[in-house]
């Protein structure tokens, strides 16, 4: 359920991003700009948020997503109200990256530990197939 909600919003979210980047005065060009930095801090961001996830847990690497996105996304209305150009979205862009890198690798790692909080032992191949 949480991906679903998850991806739910992010899909809302792209679909306007770049109308959003448009209308705040960047031009085509500074909008892929400022989405390729996004696309760089998730490479970036990937393996240092992982270690997150499996040192300090799935739930805690979740929450770190929701709050850097939703910081992000507060950003992102304040550089289009300031018209700040593609500089500080592309900073924003960045960061947001990490935002998504800290949801990337969180929620199985959280499922596994719940699991076997309960006691179950076992495949888990079956839990994850009908998650997805």
């Amino acid at each position: 359920m949480l991906a679903g909600l998850y991806t739910l919003a992010a899909s809302l979210i792209w679909g306007v991003n770049t109308l959003f980047l448009l209308d705040a005065g960047l031009s085509i060009g500074e909008v892929f700009v400022a989405n390729a930095v996004f696309s760089a801090g998730m490479a970036l961001f990937e393996i240092p948020t992982g270690v997150v996830a499996d040192r300090v847990g799935g739930r805690a690497s979740y929450l770190l997503s929701i709050v850097v996105l939703a910081g992000t996304t507060v950003l992102y209305l304040i550089a289009a109200q300031a018209e700040a150009g593609v500089g500080a979205f592309a900073a924003v862009s960045l960061v947001m990256g990490l935002g998504f890198t800290f949801y990337s690798g969180a929620l199985e790692p959280w499922l596994v530990d719940a699991l076997h909080s309960v006691g179950m032992e076992g495949d888990l191949d079956r839990v994850f197939a009908r998650s997805q």
